[in-house]
């Protein structure tokens, strides 16, 4: 049976970092099939933005992993998922309206 260490700890808080890019940026795509088309840059910027936020602590979670630090690892990586989390609330909108819907072109009888 594995032991639960610091290090262990670390590795699960940087997977945790992957899944939230891999999220953010799926958020993408989910915008755009719920659009019907590809969405504007004012609206997946704060996706984008938190992925890359997302993708530079883990980054420097994993550099203090391979260092040997996994303390300074697991405090970085939950202040990152903490940032990430007051980001989400603050700067990200519950919801978004769907689009309009494109009125229907009547054909005139023949």
């Amino acid at each position: 049976m594995t032991r639960f260490s610091l290090n262990l700890l670390a590795k699960l808080l940087a997977t945790l970092l992957l899944i939230i890019v891999i999220r953010a940026l799926g958020e993408v795509f989910r915008l755009e099939y719920v659009r019907g088309e590809f969405p504007l840059y004012g609206e997946i910027r704060p996706f984008v933005i938190g992925a890359l936020a997302a993708a530079l602590s883990l980054g420097v979670v994993l550099l203090a992993i391979w260092g040997g630090r996994p303390s300074p690892a697991i405090v970085i990586a939950c202040l990152a998922i903490a940032g990430l989390f007051i980001y989400r609330v603050y700067f990200i909108p519950l919801n978004v309206p769907p689009p309009a819907p494109t009125p229907a072109v009547a054909t005139p009888p023949a």
